[in-house]
C-alpha cells in the first residue's frame, strides 16, 4: 500500500507494518493486513 502524507514522498507499506492514524487516534494500531481483512469482496449473482 502505498501511503501519501502531506508533503512527503509516499512511503510503500505492506503485511504488517503500521499505517498512519489522525493525531486524534493516535492509541489505535492498524495494520496493512489489518485494513485489507476488513475488506469484503463477494461476487454479485
Amino acid at each position: 500500500m502505498l501511503v501519501f502524507q502531506g508533503n512527503r514522498l509516499p512511503e510503500a507499506k505492506q503485511e504488517d507494518d503500521l499505517l498512519p492514524v489522525l493525531d486524534e487516534l493516535k492509541d489505535w494500531q492498524l495494520s496493512v493486513n489489518d485494513l485489507f481483512s476488513l475488506l469484503t469482496f463477494t461476487s454479485k449473482k
